[in-house]
């Protein structure tokens, strides 16, 4: 996020708190507590979709230099896994272990007849 745009919604927030703030003080000078609480509450709120969404745009920055990086070996590399995965469980190997399926259907091989 921009921090131009940030700053922007501070300075709008302390203005409407402000204005608030006024009003409320004029209409009923018993309430001003608890503007005064919703309006630190609402800062609080602010400050952390901020301090969020700047955190998240750095992740996504992160990203994008790994994926310029790669230039895509790790997308061909999880094409090869997936096809490695199927080659076993064609074969009746669980992909993970290694060890024959118990479900699998194994081929019934006969033993030579002697001569």
């Amino acid at each position: 996020m921009n921090r131009t745009l940030i700053i922007l919604a501070f300075v709008g927030l302390a203005a409407v708190g402000l204005a608030g703030g006024i009003i409320v003080h004029w209409l009923n000078p018993e309430a001003q507590a608890t503007w005064g609480n919703f309006v630190f509450t609402m800062f609080g709120l602010a400050t952390t979709a901020a301090v969020t969404v700047g955190g998240l745009k750095v992740v996504n920055d992160k990203v994008d230099e790994v994926k310029q990086q790669t230039n895509g070996r790790l997308t061909a590399m999880d094409d090869e896994v997936q096809r490695l995965r199927r080659v076993a469980l064609d074969n009746g190997l669980d992909p993970d272990t290694g060890e024959p399926i118990a479900t699998a259907v194994q081929p019934i091989v006969e033993p030579d007849p002697e001569p």
